[in-house]
């Protein structure tokens, strides 16, 4: 029983760090993305998402992109 009331509040815990760290996850335009890694246009294959009309890219996403290709360069 004691082990069960563990597990539900590591659950409560662990709903409550990802509301937090969606509180604090700004999206990003595509002029900030341009800004932040100094370009004149955004590179092709940014991982990007459509709200309407509107284009977005999670800073996550972003740093994932960036080490990936980080990768693929060390490679070649």
């Amino acid at each position: 029983m004691l082990n069960q009331k563990l597990m539900q509040v590591e659950a409560m815990n662990n709903q409550t760090v990802v509301i937090q760290a969606l509180a604090q996850l700004q999206l990003l335009s595509i002029k900030d993305v341009c800004k932040l890694l100094q370009l004149s246009r955004p590179e092709e294959g940014l991982p990007v998402m459509h709200f309407g009309r509107s284009v977005r890219v999670s800073p996550v996403a972003l740093a994932g992109w960036l080490n990936a290709r980080q990768a693929q360069q060390a490679i070649a």
